[in-house]
């Protein structure tokens, strides 16, 4: 398998809207859990 880079992001969080804060958080709660899931299933 391939191995993901984990890159600084070139924004600061206070650059996104609101509602693209809410998503970004979302996003990263979702990647925690996915990420979870492939470790208890390995």
């Amino acid at each position: 398998m391939g191995t993901i880079a984990h890159t600084q992001e070139p924004f600061s969080i206070s650059d996104l809207s609101p509602e693209q804060q809410k998503i970004l958080i979302d996003i990263r709660r979702r990647k925690t859990e996915l990420l979870l899931q492939i470790q208890v299933s390995n």
